[in-house]
């Protein structure tokens, strides 16, 4: 279970905290052409109809959630297309398949399975996973027909159509955005962006510069990159184009160039905070962990005040290079950092354990139940810390005291029923373990009481031997 933790929220809060979240401070209608339109909704019929489907593979389905969650999307990808095969038209299905790919950063396939949802089907980010999708895949050239053919509403189409004139080059995409006269509000931010680089500076190129940058806060990562290597080749030495460019490039999954350019950029800006981090990130993305962490270590040597940020890299990077004494040691200070979060607290309490540092182990959650009461994240791994300190009398007592929700927690029942087994009230123990296991025998935690069940029976089954 301690592995599982482990997995599951060192990587989990490596995805969350290492691509998206650093917004570079670069500066303080369709044709008339008939289409076919992609279905908009599904009847209420259908629905039951495929959800009665979908309930024989419910177990299989959580267990490639779960998969996803460990960050190993690529794995769950393969066990979605297995269910796939068996339940075709199942929306439910293709939606997490087309997740998984947009979080590979593969545009072609999650548009591919993203259209063939009916989009009123798809929640609101899901959506804009589509619609990006079809338009940050270099190699699509009917963006336009088939953003014709969805349910969408005006500012969305709106803006959609303004984007795509932004890849035809700068000229374009500015006199589109000039011309503009309805209400789309990222099309108004882009009409700001020009006004007031005029009032700034009458140099063009900083105009250009400008609404790419607005491009990239707007996700719009591909015409960000198109129109920064325009501002190039007409202007090679404007070194801000290169941070910005080298982003979008991260952004797009084309690692090796986006580190070529930031390295460059960094050349004559080589105390840029963002860029050294993001430098950081491409490393990790490209699996040399060893640069990465260099890079990221640079950067708390240097004061960087949102230490724990990099701390969550670094910890990650150890974790990869197979160096627990240093992903301790950088948990260590991760846990006193006044931002701390619950799964900085559980990843630095399932590493202890892991390395049998059960008296560390139980300092820490029992610090971290202080700050994050009633976690049900944090409550099991302190129930664990009890245990593994020779506390397992407490154990009991302290979960009476839990709220009911909280007692019905699987791992929570996972470690009250240990506790009972290795104090020797296995008759206490067995019906616990077996609640558990009923809940869904193809996860860790059943599997883990499935474990204990057998010891039980074994014991009571050599007990009667000798009793006869």
């Amino acid at each position: 279970m301690v592995r599982i933790f482990l997995c599951i929220l060192l990587f989990s809060l490596f995805l969350s905290s290492c691509t998206r979240d650093i917004v570079p401070s670069f500066i303080s209608g369709s044709g008339s052409t008939k289409v076919i339109q992609y279905a908009t909704g599904l009847t209420d019929d259908e629905k039951v109809d495929l959800a009665m489907k979908r309930k024989k593979e419910l177990r299989t389905i959580r267990k490639w959630d779960y998969m996803t969650l460990k960050n190993n999307p690529e794995q769950a990808l393969l066990y979605y297309k297995n269910v796939l095969e068996e339940l075709p038209d199942d929306i439910v299905i293709r939606r997490k398949i087309a997740h998984v790919y947009y979080l590979l950063r593969d545009w072609k396939n999650a548009y591919e399975n993203y259209h063939q949802v009916p989009i009123n089907e798809l929640k609101e980010d899901e959506q804009k996973e589509l619609l990006q999708s079809l338009f940050l895949d270099d190699l699509r050239l009917d963006r336009l027909t088939e953003l014709a053919r969805f349910d969408l509403t005006l500012t969305d189409r709106d803006y959609y159509q303004t984007l795509d004139t932004c890849y035809s080059g700068i000229h374009n995409c500015i006199v589109n955005i000039e011309a503009y006269t309805w209400k789309t509000t990222r099309i108004l931010t882009l009409q700001r962006t020009i006004k007031k680089s005029v009032q700034i500076s009458p140099d063009y190129q900083y105009r250009n510069f400008l609404v790419a940058a607005e491009l990239y806060k707007q996700w719009a990562f591909r015409a960000t990159d198109i129109l920064t290597k325009e501002i190039l080749s007409k202007r090679p030495n404007y070194t801000e184009i290169r941070k910005l460019r080298g982003f979008s490039l991260f952004e797009l999954g084309r690692y090796t160039e986006a580190r070529d350019i930031i390295l460059v950029y960094l050349e004559s800006h080589p105390d840029d905070i963002e860029s050294i981090i993001r430098l950081g990130d491409i490393y990790a993305a490209l699996g040399d962990f060893t640069s990465s962490s260099l890079y990221l270590n640079n950067v708390i040597a240097a004061g960087y005040k949102n230490k724990a940020e990099i701390e969550r890299r670094l910890a990650y990077n150890y974790a990869a290079l197979g160096d627990q004494v240093w992903m301790l040691k950088v948990l260590s200070y991760l846990i006193q950092e006044s931002d701390v979060t619950e799964d900085d607290y559980a990843v630095a309490i399932s590493l202890a354990l892991r390395e049998w540092e059960n008296i560390r182990a139980y300092a820490w959650s029992y610090a971290s139940i202080e700050k994050f009461k009633n976690s049900p994240i944090l409550i099991p791994l302190y129930l664990s810390a009890l245990r593994l300190n020779d506390k397992s009398a407490e154990i009991a007592v302290f979960v009476s005291t839990l709220p009911e929700e909280l007692q019905k927690n699987p791992l929570v029942q996972l470690e009250h029923a240990i506790s009972l087994y290795e104090i020797g009230n296995i008759d206490q123990a067995l019906p616990i373990f077996t609640a558990i296991q009923e809940l869904d025998s193809t996860v860790d935690w059943a599997i883990e009481a499935w474990e204990y069940i057998r010891a039980i029976e074994t014991y009571k089954s050599q007990s009667g031997s000798i009793q006869q």
